[in-house]
Formats: C-alpha cells, structure tokens, sequence
C-alpha cells in the first residue's frame, strides 16, 4: 500500500491547477489537507478512494482530491464524519459504512443514498460480498443482507456477544460465507444456512479460505489449518511448518496464493 500512496502523491503534485470548489458536505482539498489514510479501495471507474478515521473519506481522480463529509444543512451528504470502511461492488457503485448506518454514493459523486434498518444500532463494521455477489453489512449487533428490488438492507441474523468482538468472515469458491461464532467458524450456504461448523478453540482473530476445501485459521496468535469437508483440523504442509510455532498477525488471499 506504501508505494500506490507514494505514486498518488507524486501524481498530485503534477496535477494541474484547478479552481477549488466547496458544496454540500463536498469539496476540493490539497493533499497536504489529507490526515493519516488507513484504507484505500479503487473501483472500476480508475477513482481512488481514501478512509480516513474520523474524518469523512476522500476521492482521488488523477489530478484532484476530494474529501466527503457531513452537512445538517444538506441530507444528501455523508452520514457521519466515522467512516469505518468501504466497499466498490462490482457495478462501480461505492458503499460507505459509517456510524450512523450504511450510505451509496450517487451516480454524480456529489451526494449519498443512506440506508437504515429501524429497531436496531446501525453502526456499521464492515461491508462484505459473498461469491454470488450478495452485499452484506456487519453492525455491532446484526448482520444484515441488500435486497436490490427493494434497494434496501434487511436483517440476515443476529449476532452474539462474541461474534460482535471477533468478528470475521470470508467465502469459498463454493458460494459459501463463512463466519466466526462462539464455537469456531460456521459455513453458511446461499440462503444463509448453516452447513459446516469448524470447531477452532479460542476467539478467532483472522482467518481466509483457500477457495476449496482448506480453512486458515488464526485464534489467540496461532495458525491453524482445517478441512472444511470432515470439519478436522489437519497438519502443516512441510512449506509451512515453519509457521507453526510463529505468532500470525494476519491472513489473506492472493490470487492462488495465502499470505500471512
């Protein structure tokens, strides 16, 4: 991430002058303006957008920036300065996980559809897309799930207390979710039924399907590896046993590799 950052600020300093503009929870800045970026997500369209903590976020198009935050005075713009994450789907639409519930940005960049679900603390964690292509959206007490014909978010379940302190979640190349529970890890299929349930000791911390059958698990710092078929934990392949006795931090998926 430290290279594509560096890229971006040395395009900025290249870029051509413009005449800054300031609307409606919208406007130009310098990069210098920019605090600390924590997240950076790029749709199809070439825009980079950059999540800053408490801050709004900020829109990067090859020559300006521009930063997003919110107006009492216009209901169009952001929900709340807390941005917690981010998500470009798969038609270039940008979806912002705030604290005050989830919001899409409108075609013209210069606004946002808000989504709440009533009864519940729409805070939102995360933003996630399982295999079919099924938006989904963690808060700190459900997961929730978009229904496009109604352009809304419903309820998919409720969370438990553990679920809201670890939570975590990954699909396979079988169309199933997977997510932490009191238990392990459970497989959900496409209705969202559980189907597998790994028994992994511990709070899990991290963890990332290889896209078949093996499950990387990572709980109070240890790594561990399970067959999601027989639901068994199996042991380390010899290129990985070094890592057997590591402390992990983190796992993610590559392409066709795992990296940790």
């Amino acid at each position: 991430m430290a290279p594509f950052l560096t890229l971006l600020l040395a395009l900025s300093v290249l870029s051509p002058a413009v005449l800054p503009f300031d609307t409606g929870g919208v406007r130009q800045v310098q990069v210098h303006q920019i605090p600390a970026i924590s997240h950076v997500e790029e749709d199809l369209n070439g825009m980079v957008w950059l999540l800053s903590e408490d801050n709004g976020f900020y829109g990067y198009d090859g020559a300006n920036y521009v930063q997003y935050f919110p107006m009492s005075d216009h209901p169009e713009s952001l929900s709340s300065y807390h941005v917690n994450c981010l998500y470009s789907d798969s038609a270039g639409r940008l979806w912002v996980g705030t604290q005050k519930g989830m919001d899409r940005m409108e075609e013209d960049r210069m606004g946002f559809r808000h989504y709440h679900v009533s009864g519940i603390n729409n805070y939102i964690q995360g933003i996630f897309v399982t295999s079919e292509g099924i938006i989904l959206a963690c808060t700190t007490s459900h997961m929730l799930v978009y229904d496009p014909e109604s352009d809304n978010f419903a309820i998919l379940f409720p969370l438990t207390v553990e679920q809201r302190l670890h939570m975590c979640y990954t699909t396979d190349d079988y169309g199933r979710f997977w997510i932490s529970t009191k238990n392990g890890v459970a497989g959900r299929d496409a209705s969202f039924h559980t189907v597998r349930q790994i028994p992994v000791p511990g709070n899990v911390d991290r963890m990332a399907s290889d896209g078949q059958r093996t499950m990387y698990v990572v709980s109070g710092g240890r790594l561990s590896i399970w067959d999601t078929e027989s639901e068994t934990e199996v042991p380390f392949p010899s290129e990985l046993e070094a890592l057997s006795s590591l402390a992990i931090r983190d796992i993610v998926r590559n392409g066709d590799r795992m990296v940790f």
